[in-house]
């Protein structure tokens, strides 16, 4: 028997949701490119690049492993990094083990569907989509944060669309989720972009897992 919940999620890999089409109606209305990395046969991670994007040359890192396409029910939380570099060009997105990428430039980087289990947030991989932003803990262009903002809301749109208008959404550090992520993403883009969505939005603040930190003193204004 097939669940109400997986034939939304079959028809999700068949076409486009609503949600992703707002978003790219966005990216046009402000001049925002869409960089889609997603189709893993157009752009195997398992292959050796050139320079311009970036190093290591091989992308193997940014594979997914082999493991089943996640249940939506399960994917509760967007979880915001930051690269630590600053500069990245849209092209570094390839490389990373991420789902969404921000880069400096102006665009917005689809990296993998949503819905694939990746490395990229420790103790919240299971839970958890993968937002990674360009800088060393700040932002690299002020227009990074309209941008993360748009992803934001297209997340929670997506779950939405494939769960009902009441589903819970949650917003996390990669700081909650592991002890070497101290100041991941930062408390600059915290406040600019999880605190908003907590209060814009409506999502609720993630929890802290294994052996992450509480956010506690980012939240202080």
């Amino acid at each position: 028997m097939i669940t109400p919940i997986a034939v939304r999620v079959s028809v999700h890999t068949a076409r486009m949701l609503v949600a992703e089409e707002t978003l790219r109606v966005w990216c046009a209305s402000t001049s925002t490119e869409v960089v889609d990395f997603r189709d893993l046969d157009k752009w195997p991670r398992k292959k050796t690049y050139t320079k311009d994007f970036g190093y290591p040359l091989d992308k193997s890192r940014a594979h997914p492993p082999k493991r089943p396409r996640r249940n939506w029910s399960d994917v509760t939380a967007i979880m915001l990094h930051t690269t630590g570099v600053a500069g990245m060009t849209p092209k570094r997105g390839l490389g990373l083990p991420a789902h969404l990428f921000v880069p400096r430039g102006e665009a917005i980087v689809l990296c993998h569907d949503l819905d694939r289990y990746l490395f990229h947030g420790h103790a919240g991989n299971s839970r958890s989509v993968g937002l990674e932003i360009a800088g060393a803990s700040v932002w690299d262009r002020p227009s990074q944060v309209e941008r993360v903002r748009a992803l934001l809301r297209y997340f929670r749109d997506v779950r939405r669309e494939l769960l009902g208008p009441d589903v819970v959404c949650e917003v996390m550090a990669h700081r909650q989720s592991h002890e070497s992520r101290v100041n991941d993403p930062g408390a600059e883009i915290w406040r600019d972009a999880g605190e908003w969505a907590i209060e814009e939005l409506g999502f609720e603040l993630g929890p802290t897992l294994g052996t992450g930190n509480t956010i506690d003193a980012w939240r202080l204004r």
